[in-house]
């Protein structure tokens, strides 16, 4: 019974972990984006928005 909760469980947490991951990475990209992009924030601001409403 407990195997079967915890394959469950690794079946919900592990896609959710992964994509949380590849958010934390978009947004790192971004932020070093608008970094080296001083005159053009407003693309990492409107991809920015898009990472978080997707």
């Amino acid at each position: 019974m407990a195997d079967i909760n915890l394959s469950v469980f690794y079946c919900i947490m592990f896609p959710t972990g992964l994509s949380l991951s590849v958010s934390i990475i978009l947004l790192l990209i971004s932020f070093y984006e608008l970094r080296r992009l001083p005159r053009c924030p407003m693309g990492v601001i409107n991809s920015l928005s898009w990472i978080l409403c997707a």
